[in-house]
């Protein structure tokens, strides 16, 4: 894949069996094969001389266990990538430490299937704050069921933060979780070019 004309990048980022690698060893981890893009977006950060960029990523592998009827922030127990440090295992929220516009984005998959005819949602929250909203309703017999939600939303860089919350209304107790890369959420800083 070669790079954008006009563009030229300090390191070849293909590995020798044709994947991406991170050509920035400090930021985005490619390593990880839940996210191989990382290196597309360090190649073009690095390129426009822009290192602070103020993203993570995380992924739930334990799963969660979330009351029937309850809006519940989702507690992320893997850190996928994180240099800036804008994520708080402990309650599950992104404090970006610089202002700007962020894309916000969540997807998870319930560990169980839940009965038909239930109400399950995911959104995106600040300051505690719904901002955007995915709702749907389970249909019968269905599998592998996942809802994911998405917000570009203005962070001032000092005290806003962003948390994804979940909701089932299956009368019990369930668990939302199901891998690393089925309930991931990540949180980006735009950068106007």
């Amino acid at each position: 894949m070669p790079p954008p004309q006009g563009i030229s990048f300090p390191i070849n980022f293909l590995r020798q069996d044709n994947s991406f690698q991170d050509p920035i060893a400090n930021n985005l981890s490619s390593n990880n094969p839940a996210y191989p893009y990382a290196s597309v977006f360090n190649a073009l950060f690095a390129a426009l001389g822009l290192t602070h960029t103020n993203y993570a990523r995380v992924g739930l592998v334990a799963g969660q266990v979330i009351a029937s009827g309850v809006v519940t922030a989702i507690i992320f127990d893997t850190v996928i990538s994180d240099v800036d440090g804008i994520y708080n295992a402990v309650n599950g929220r992104f404090t970006p430490n610089v202002a700007g516009n962020f894309l916000c984005v969540v997807t998870q998959q319930w560990s169980t299937n839940l009965p038909d005819g239930v109400q399950q949602g995911i959104s995106v929250q600040k300051n505690g704050s719904e901002v955007a909203f995915s709702f749907i309703m389970t249909g019968a017999a269905a599998v592998n069921q996942s809802s994911n939600c998405s917000a570009i939303v203005d962070m001032n860089g000092t005290t806003d933060f962003i948390d994804f919350r979940t909701f089932q209304a299956s009368g019990a107790n369930q668990t939302v979780g199901n891998g690393i890369s089925r309930t991931v959420a990540f949180v980006h800083r735009l950068l106007a070019l």
